[in-house]
Order: structure tokens, then C-alpha cells, then sequence
């Protein structure tokens, strides 16, 4: 994937899972034009921005920091969730659960502003108005350029 920081082959739910979210954006730019609302079912929406945010370890790939240095993206409303990445190994991983030492950087944004700003629905700018940042204001300002489609 060239979006998203997996190492050598991406692994097939990876692959199922860009198909799903191409799909879903594809919907929800048909029902943003016909004024319908959108699927934003936890269950449907869920799993797009839990896909999109694994393009965070690519988003942060120029931005070098100590070994163990951590940032915290948390996605509000009924789909989001906490997500971290930790400098590990010299590149960006996605991290289970709290890092050690607790992050650097945090950054929180709305679910329709991940969803929009992943696939360029937005302007990085709208989606750093809509957002909340903390921190290393290198990796905030990094994580707030996500890009998770190929264009």
C-alpha cells in the first residue's frame, strides 16, 4: 500500500479493507451530493477510519524522534476511538493500547473531519480547524495531513 506504512507485502485484510473504504467514501460523496445522510453506523464507519489511520505511521514518516516516542489520535463520535503510533525500530508503528511513557502529541478530531480530510473531502486546513491539537507540533501538524487514498 503506498498509503499506509505496512512492511514488505500488505496483508489481505488490508487489501479487503481499502476496498471496503473506497466503496464507502464512493457512497458517501453520492449522499453528501443528494442531501441524504450518511452511513455513519459505528458498524459501517468504524471500520474506515480504523483503515485510514493506519496510513499514520506513512503521515509521520519525516518527522524523526527518539526511540519510544508515542502520539495519540483520538477520533470522537459513535465510530471513533484512541489510536496511537510509536517510534520504534527508526519508522512510525501503530501502537496497541497507552504507550509507556505516554505521548508526545495528541491530536483529536470528529469522525466526518477523519473521514473527509483521509480522502481529501476537505482541505488539510478545514480539517485543522475542525481539529484539537497538543504537544510536539511537528507530529501534530503531521497527523493532520493524512492522506489515506492513492491519488
Amino acid at each position: 500500500m503506498s498509503w499506509a506504512a505496512t512492511d514488505l507485502a500488505s496483508p489481505a485484510w488490508l487489501d479487503i479493507a481499502r476496498e471496503y473504504t473506497e466503496f464507502w467514501v464512493h457512497q458517501q460523496q453520492i449522499r453528501d451530493a443528494v442531501s441524504r445522510p450518511g452511513a455513519d453506523d459505528p458498524d459501517l464507519l468504524g471500520p474506515v477510519i480504523d483503515t485510514f489511520l493506519r496510513a499514520l505511521p506513512r503521515t509521520l514518516q519525516a518527522e524523526i524522534r527518539p526511540e519510544g516516542t508515542a502520539m495519540r489520535f483520538v477520533v470522537t463520535g459513535p465510530a471513533g476511538g484512541v489510536w496511537h503510533v510509536t517510534r520504534q525500530a527508526g519508522r512510525w508503528r501503530m501502537a496497541p493500547g497507552d504507550p509507556a511513557n505516554g505521548p508526545v502529541a495528541h491530536v483529536t478530531m470528529d469522525q466526518d473531519a477523519l473521514w473527509r480530510l483521509a480522502s481529501r473531502g476537505i482541505t488539510v486546513e478545514e480539517a485543522r480547524r475542525r481539529s484539537g491539537t497538543q504537544g510536539d507540533r511537528g507530529l501534530t501538524s503531521a497527523a493532520t495531513t493524512l492522506l489515506a487514498v492513492v491519488r
